[in-house]
């Protein structure tokens, strides 16, 4: 139930889902930033009105008004104006947003087998990256490595520098990096832990992670809520293509078949590689993330 881990700590965040889905909950927000109470000694009558919750973000909202109720007391004379601010973070909105998704039993966390796309989501799992970003992130450390140490004859001595074979190895690394990564999204990957190891690809926008090396991420459990964007049954010829976003996924078979081979060899020269895979087969899911936190 939705009361356990009821203050989550987030690691990646995407507040623009937060403030959307709040908003079409609550039917938009207010924007009044104080709160202002007056007290007086006589004829005292009560009126109840909305509290304003400011939010302090990088989208600037202020003043969201989330239902909350104060007291207003009116008296007819040595009035006292008590003006009072109250702040939400990113995160606290997170929370408030989880609790009215469970709240309203919009959110499949015990059954993952029967979901469908559009749903919400919320599931343990351990995450590691796209292996072909960390097949080629490796590799182009290796290259840069071997350049800082290259031998001092490729750079003759006051004359021009001759062209470094790693250097060229390198740029395709960087070529290859940019096509995996490109248009602002990143894929993680994993088995859910306690929904029968259903695997999962986990589409990130790289706007909202903390840590670019998503370092603080891999390798490590947490829960993910977010909307299903693909279900692959298990035995469907269907599967989730980890290219599907770049210009490699549209190669021929061939060229990319020859690309992985190379890959392979690089493997056989002693250099530790993550399985290479370019697909994911069922049954997996793909998640549009809202937050994955702890």
């Amino acid at each position: 139930m939705h009361q356990v881990n009821k203050y989550p700590i987030s690691l990646y965040l995407n507040q623009k889902y937060v403030f959307d889905i709040l908003a079409m909950m609550e039917g938009g927000f207010s924007q009044l930033e104080t709160i202002k109470t007056t007290q007086s000694s006589q004829d005292e009558r009560s009126r109840k009105f909305s509290g304003e919750i400011g939010v302090k973000n990088v989208f600037a909202f202020l003043g969201i008004s989330l239902g909350g109720e104060h007291s207003k007391k009116d008296q007819a004379s040595e009035s006292q104006e008590l003006f009072r601010e109250r702040v939400h973070t990113p995160n606290s909105l997170f929370a408030k947003l989880r609790e009215r998704l469970h709240e309203e039993d919009l959110i499949a966390s015990t059954d993952l087998s029967n979901i469908s796309s559009g749903s919400f989501v919320e599931f343990r799992i351990m995450l590691r990256k796209n292996p072909l970003i960390e097949a080629f992130e490796s590799l182009k450390t290796l290259m840069t490595t071997a350049l800082i140490f290259e031998d001092a004859k490729t750079k003759p001595k006051g004359g021009k520098p001759l062209q470094d074979p790693n250097q060229r190895i390198l740029d395709q690394f960087n070529s290859f990096l940019a096509q995996l990564t490109g248009e602002g999204t990143t894929d993680l990957i994993g088995a859910t832990t306690d929904n029968n190891k259903m695997k999962a690809v986990i589409t990130m926008e790289t706007a909202f992670l903390s840590d670019l090396s998503m370092s603080d991420l891999v390798e490590g459990e947490y829960m993910i809520l977010g909307k299903v964007t693909k279900v692959i049954a298990e035995g469907s010829n269907d599967k989730i293509n980890l290219l599907r976003k770049t210009s490699l996924g549209k190669l021929q078979n061939k060229i990319l078949d020859d690309l992985m081979k190379n890959l392979k060899d690089i493997q056989g020269l002693g250099i530790k590689l993550p399985e290479l895979i370019t697909e994911i087969e069922g049954p997996a899911i793909q998640v549009i993330p809202i937050a994955v936190f702890a």
